[in-house]
């Protein structure tokens, strides 16, 4: 019996100290995650004659707003290329603008990737940032001679987007 108490209490310990760790060693298996949401409105630059008011409308066109949504991924410095560029940020994002000139412009939207990374950072308590961003514009109302003959500035329906900030 006494050789039974031994054995249960030696495979009890033996069992026990199986889950034991080194807290020093814990890794971190995500990174952290966010979800941002961005309004902007301003005035449009007036860079050619249909913006300047040689439209359909006869108005020019010399306001906007947009909306964007980002999930950005934070990176730890797990990777070389982190560490060199100051544990940036980097993601997907979706981007939709309101030129209020829907039957020439159309509704623009943009997918697109971006990165946002410091370019000096103090003490972990402030930093000066940099973002750039690249994907795909859509439903832009390109120019057509007989249903949009004033919109000679957009030729496609889809383009190309760069996005520094």
């Amino acid at each position: 019996m006494k050789k039974v108490n031994i054995l249960l209490i030696l495979i009890a310990i033996i069992s026990f100290s199986g889950y034991a760790s080194d807290s020093t060693n814990i890794k971190k298996d995500r990174y952290n995650k966010s979800l941002r949401f961005f309004y902007q409105a301003g005035k449009v630059l007036p860079t050619n004659d249909f913006l300047k008011g040689d439209n359909k409308s006869g108005k020019p066109i010399d306001y906007f707003q947009s909306f964007s949504l980002q999930y950005g991924i934070e990176t730890d410095g797990r990777k070389l290329w982190q560490q060199l560029y100051g544990y940036p940020t980097w993601g997907f994002a979706f981007y939709t603008v309101n030129f209020f000139n829907l039957d020439e412009l159309g509704t623009p939207s943009a997918i697109y990737t971006f990165i946002n990374a410091p370019i000096i950072k103090r003490f972990n308590r402030w930093s000066i940032n940099y973002e750039v961003g690249f994907g795909l514009t859509y439903n832009w109302k390109p120019f057509d001679l007989k249903t949009n003959p004033y919109q000679y500035a957009i030729g496609s329906y889809n383009t190309a987007s760069l996005m520094p900030d």
